[in-house]
């Protein structure tokens, strides 16, 4: 595994990406219509497949409405005044849209599995959105429940073909196969998703956090005060029940290569700020980064693999 704290590893987004407002409010338009358009238009391809001879697309016609009728009336409660002061509510709502999503997939598939050879990558579509608006909890249970509905898929297939399926034998084995593959892609593509959401969301959350510390941190006029009261910001952004952290501001003397501490989260930190206290830059990596003028992110100094 890559140590996410060296500093060789950058933000989740890379700065050459600069959207616009534009793209933000788009996506937030458009998405919505655009899945379920998706959805219709791959069941009914996968409806018109040439050895179903049109059998599939009554039933696939009737699921589609169905599924539409499903999620006029989610938005309908959607809108209601009462869910918006209810997270959890609201949280359960779209565990249940993407379970609905889930159950007709399974129900067309299984109606017609003549169907399963393609229509099965529309459980991928629910996985897209899963870290938006599901916690760790309801991400997990759906992407097992996707996975394993994944995983049957070709088995209903198979029967439809006719294939007398025994344990052990080649077209069982080669069903399994399939549902392996489909499971592992689906869940790849919950899971990434999931992560990527968070870890979007964790950072949107933490510079909300800075920006409201730091108008108090800046309206200090007095340099070290401010160099403190930095200082407990990163202790407070950084610090969990599980692991504490000690946060210092260091400034670097060019003239001297030493670091200088300026301000800490800890008492005794700010004593020895206010003893100007000093040391080589050459130890450790905040004096690396400070004397080539590169950008110094989180890191555990007592295990640094660019041994710097």
């Amino acid at each position: 595994m890559r140590p996410p704290y060296r500093s060789g590893v950058g933000p989740i987004v890379k700065p050459h990406i600069r959207p616009s407002r534009r793209a933000l409010l788009v996506y937030r338009a458009w998405h919505p219509v655009l899945r379920v358009a998706v959805v219709m238009a791959v069941a009914l391809l996968a409806a018109l497949a040439p050895g179903m001879q049109g059998a599939a697309l009554g039933p696939t016609l009737l699921l589609i409405l169905a599924y539409t009728g499903w999620l006029l009336l989610l938005h309908g409660v959607e809108r209601q005044p009462w869910l918006k002061e209810r997270p959890a509510g609201q949280m359960g709502l779209s565990a249940l849209r993407k379970a609905g999503a889930l159950a007709g997939l399974t129900l067309l598939l299984w109606w017609n599995p003549g169907l399963s050879r393609e229509a099965w990558l529309l459980y991928l579509l629910p996985m897209l959105t899963i870290g938006v608006d599901l916690n760790r909890e309801w991400a997990a249970t759906l992407v097992g429940l996707a996975m394993a509905l994944a995983l049957f898929s070709p088995f209903a297939h198979a029967a439809y073909r006719g294939s007398h399926l025994a344990w052990g034998d080649p077209l069982w084995l080669l069903a399994l196969r399939d549902g392996l593959i489909r499971a592992l892609v689906v869940g790849f593509s919950g899971i990434s998703t999931y992560l990527l959401h968070h870890a979007i969301a964790y950072q949107y959350q933490r510079m909300e956090v800075i920006n409201q510390e730091l108008e108090t941190v800046t309206s200090n006029p007095d340099w070290r005060s401010a160099a403190n009261g930095l200082a407990q910001l990163l202790d407070r952004l950084f610090s969990s029940n599980a692991a504490k952290v000690t946060a210092y501001v260091l400034s670097h003397q060019p003239e001297t290569q030493t670091m200088r501490i300026e301000g800490s989260s800890n008492p005794k930190g700010v004593q020895l700020a206010q003893e100007q206290f000093q040391f080589p830059a050459a130890r450790g990596i905040t004096g690396w980064t400070a004397a080539h003028r590169q950008p110094c992110f989180l890191n555990d100094t007592h295990d640094d693999p660019e041994q710097r």
